[in-house]
């Protein structure tokens, strides 16, 4: 495409995995969840209680224990399966020893290598900032992004949906909307927000996810490689 400059992403389950070290945190905290319970229908409903949690966390009316514990209770609940908070965090250390696991998406060092040749490459993702460095690092990321085009919801004070975390790296850049793609796997934070601050938006919708509003997405894709095909 002619006249873009950066290529964003998203980071968590756009970039690595992330029902790979759910799954495996599951069957070990969990192991007589019934066989009706789709692990990855299960993973989809705690990214969105993490989603709906995380604006009360904001908001300052809800610690991150509270909403790593709540996000998987509620999802349990939901499936008519019943736990205890104690269960729910011990299944969220499990979960954060498996995340020392995770690898990039089969694909992406070839890929970003390529990109990096002739665009600028950064990362908007929401979370704490030391738990997102640390899953940085783990995948070697700042091989190909620097440090600077790196940004972090709880590092800037802004959390996606707010188009206004795309305004902010716009702004820090020196960059056009126009200018700008934002490559992420959620509808709700990646796709409608940065569309709204002006963005291209490719959705990496993995999970067959349905559309939430009537924002019209760049690219819709399944495998990140097929990025190459519009850039």
């Amino acid at each position: 495409m002619k006249n873009i400059r950066w290529i964003f992403f998203d980071l968590d389950d756009t970039l690595y995995d992330q029902a790979a070290p759910f799954e495996a945190a599951m069957n070990e905290i969990f192991p007589h969840l019934p066989s009706e319970i789709h692990i990855y229908e299960l993973f989809k409903r705690t990214r969105y209680y993490s989603d709906v949690l995380w604006k009360d966390f904001v908001k300052n009316n809800i610690s991150l224990k509270e909403v790593r514990i709540q996000r998987i209770l509620l999802s349990l609940q939901d499936f008519g399966f019943s736990s205890t908070p104690t269960e729910c965090e011990v299944f969220q250390q499990n979960y954060n020893l498996n995340l020392s696991n995770i690898q990039l998406l089969h694909d992406l060092p070839k890929l970003l290598s390529g990109l990096k040749q002739h665009y600028q490459l950064g990362i908007i993702t929401n979370g704490p900032t030391e738990h997102q460095y640390q899953k940085i690092k783990r995948l070697h990321l700042l091989d190909w992004f620097q440090h600077e085009n790196i940004f972090i919801s709880e590092q800037i004070g802004i959390t996606k949906p707010d188009p206004a975390i795309f305004h902010y790296v716009n702004n820090r850049i020196g960059s056009s909307p126009e200018q700008n793609v934002y490559v992420g796997d959620t509808w709700e934070n990646d796709v409608s927000p940065s569309i709204q601050a002006g963005w291209n938006s490719i959705w990496f919708n993995h999970r067959k996810r349905s559309p939430e509003s009537d924002h019209t997405p760049l690219l819709e894709i399944e495998k990140i490689a097929q990025i190459k095909s519009i850039l």
